[in-house]
């Protein structure tokens, strides 16, 4: 039988029980998230409206702990692409352990070119990447990274870089 954790006294709390209440507030948040969000209009609304004029995603976004993560890769030739997706604490977003919704659509046209959606529950402090690369001649290189991390109910950007990819060794 595990003891009960008296949040309002943490301080006297073994750091054993604190890391235990840190996951069942991290579990409690996540089934909120989940009981409140209507995936199907969540991932409608995104189809529509996250991505770019150059059918590329546009920034992940935090809609009461659950984040919609787009995702795009957009064939140029047989060689190459461009490409972006969101990784959440390590994971890409349609292989995270709380993945409510993962919807992949593949737009009309002469290349292949998909878009996706995935919906992930997600708590405080969890780490979010925009990660964007091309392949050039069957070679994948990073272009840039947007690094975000989920405080207080918002997403915040903590760092974002590009990497100068028109040099090489």
């Amino acid at each position: 039988m595990s003891e009960t954790i008296d949040l309002a006294n943490l301080r006297n709390c073994s750091d054993k029980d604190l890391a235990r209440a840190a996951l069942i507030v991290a579990a409690e948040i996540k089934s909120r998230a989940l009981a409140n969000c209507e995936p199907r209009a969540i991932t409608d609304k995104f189809f529509k409206e996250g991505f770019n004029s150059k059918e590329m995603p546009t920034d992940p976004v935090l809609l009461d702990h659950v984040l919609v993560c787009m995702g795009a890769k957009l064939d140029r030739s047989i060689m190459s692409h461009a490409c972006a997706f969101v990784k959440v604490d390590g994971s890409w977003s349609w292989e995270h352990a709380d993945l409510i919704a993962d919807e992949i659509r593949y737009l009309p046209g002469p290349r292949s070119r998909m878009q996706s959606v995935s919906l992930v529950a997600v708590a405080e402090g969890a780490a979010v990447d925009l990660v964007e690369s091309k392949t050039v001649n069957s070679v994948h290189k990073l272009v840039g990274v947007k690094s975000y991390v989920v405080e207080g109910g918002t997403l915040h950007m903590v760092s974002s870089r590009k990497v100068d990819t028109s040099h090489s060794r």
